[in-house]
């Protein structure tokens, strides 16, 4: 007697699209940021088919406040892309023991005074008169894309011209930001409040400033605020805190895009340009945790590899 086996396999794709591929859209932060970005992007769980490697370091929690937060060193399986530069542990680990807010440039800076997608008026749908500072990035007719990265949590999220904050996923945490006190319009910080009431203050600031070389877009030579790293974490009723302490560093990288593509004004043909930018990163490196009851976490970086963590102790 013979029997017939038959076996489905379900496959299941993920369609990921592409953004324009302007200057500012192929520079969402270099090293540790980067690194923070990557793994709120792509969360890791079994629908991925990627594995969850992760090396625990230290836990601290507090039965009194219920306040908690784990360090470990986890690695991305989903691989390395070409042009991207290692973080403090090497290329595709990462040291998780703080949280970010990353920002990923969609056209200009969202909070750039009067030429950002919040400051500027209604998108110009008149593509033959504008679409040069369209192209350019003189014209903001995008938003950003936040991500955001801490304690296991992870998601994005946009800010309307409204100043409301949509994430994506929808989830029920609440996410507020500050401006800042000189020109009223630039992103200082952000405040995560989670559902038990824990807060999350992003207060520590990197900058990035881009300088084309061969193609003009509007904010070129201006810094803007690149990623927030996670500072302060207040446990309910503010009975005890987590400190987060950096120290700053500098980092100078390259930054080319793909060719992009938009319609001439006059003759309506197709026009092809290469952008090159050199981007200065005002950037953060952890150098301590302070936990409440005088514990605390030091991170030493080797001398010879400036931004190479050395020993965690």
């Amino acid at each position: 007697m013979r029997y017939l086996f038959v076996l489905s396999i379900l496959f299941t794709t993920y369609v990921y699209g592409q953004d324009a591929p302007n200057a500012a859209n192929a520079t969402s932060g270099v090293g540790n940021a980067a690194a923070e970005a990557k793994f709120g992007a792509v969360p890791v769980n079994f629908y991925t088919g990627m594995p969850n490697v992760s090396v625990p370091i230290y836990n601290y929690g507090s039965a009194g406040s219920g306040l908690s937060w784990p360090v470990s060193l986890e690695y991305f399986s989903g691989g390395i892309r070409v042009g991207e530069s290692p973080g403090s542990v090497g290329l595709g680990w990462n040291f998780n023991a703080t949280g970010a807010i990353t920002r990923t440039v969609r056209g200009m800076p969202d909070d750039l005074p009067t030429n950002g997608f919040l400051y500027s008026s209604a998108v110009i749908a008149d593509v033959n008169t504008y679409g040069n500072q369209y192209a350019t990035d003189s014209m903001d007719a995008q938003q950003d894309v936040f991500q955001f990265n801490f304690k296991g949590r992870s998601g994005q999220f946009l800010i309307g011209k409204n100043k409301q904050i949509v994430q994506i996923p929808n989830t029920k945490i609440n996410i507020s930001y500050q401006v800042s006190s000189v020109d009223n319009s630039s992103i200082v910080s952000f405040r995560v409040v989670t559902e038990d009431g824990t807060i999350y203050d992003f207060a520590t600031e990197e900058t990035t400033k881009l300088t084309g070389s061969n193609f003009t877009f509007g904010y070129s030579g201006k810094s803007y605020g690149s990623s927030w790293w996670l500072t302060d974490v207040i446990a309910p009723f503010g009975t005890d805190t987590i400190r987060f302490n950096y120290t700053s560093t500098t980092i100078n990288a390259g930054q080319s895009s793909a060719q992009v593509t938009y319609h001439d004004d006059a003759n309506h043909l197709p026009l092809w340009h290469t952008s090159d930018a050199s981007a200065t990163i005002q950037s953060w490196q952890l150098s301590s945790i302070a936990f409440p009851a005088q514990k605390s976490l030091q991170v030493v970086y080797s001398l010879q590899y400036g931004n190479e963590i050395s020993k965690i102790k």
